[in-house]
């Protein structure tokens, strides 16, 4: 049974557990705080492309977009999560596949070409961001059109890489001053 005290309560012993259970080499360490301030900005990125969507009757909340932002306020430091990585991205991503959507006929193999080739043209052009690889498969099996890459993938990834910049700015802004809550 967990009994409290002033230096390991319940809470303490329970991340204590988690930590060894599910830690694995390399695996980065995630602080409470940085993991609630990251949550804070998800829901202000997700939440703008919900509000804004809403407005406009567009469906601007895509599951890339939610994968970007664990990636970006999580490890705001990772290469992969810089704003220029998450924009480009999904961009690239996006015109990837809608190009190969109307180049070959509908299908799972056309969706899995589709991935291959952004993943290889974001490793080209120096813009890799993983949880852009979804965008492609879901433009082909859901026969997207070309309006698709202005909303929501544009819209997207320019709210996404503006709030992944505002935060890592923040954090900057606050390690500056001398307090570290981000990291």
């Amino acid at each position: 049974m967990l009994s409290p005290s002033p230096d390991n309560g319940p809470t303490s012993r329970l991340a204590a557990l988690g930590r060894k259970a599910f830690r694995r080499p390399g695996q980065p360490k995630i602080t409470l705080r940085t993991a609630l301030l990251s949550a804070l900005a998800t829901l202000a990125t997700l939440g703008f492309l919900g509000v804004v969507g809403a407005l406009t009757g567009s469906q601007l909340l895509v599951a890339g977009f939610a994968s970007s932002c664990v990636l970006a306020f999580m490890l705001p430091g990772a290469p992969l999560a810089h704003p220029i990585n998450v924009m480009g991205g999904h961009l690239v991503a996006g015109v990837c596949g809608l190009t190969v959507r109307f180049l070959l006929p509908a299908g799972w193999f056309s969706a899995i070409l589709a991935v291959l080739l952004s993943m290889l043209v974001m490793a080209l052009l120096g813009v890799l961001h993983p949880p852009a690889g979804g965008n492609p498969l879901a433009i082909v099996l859901a026969q997207e059109q070309w309006s698709y890459l202005i909303a929501p993938v544009l819209i997207g990834a320019l709210a996404v890489g503006f709030f992944t910049w505002a935060y890592a700015w923040l954090a900057k802004r606050i390690r500056a001053g001398g307090s570290d809550p981000i990291g």
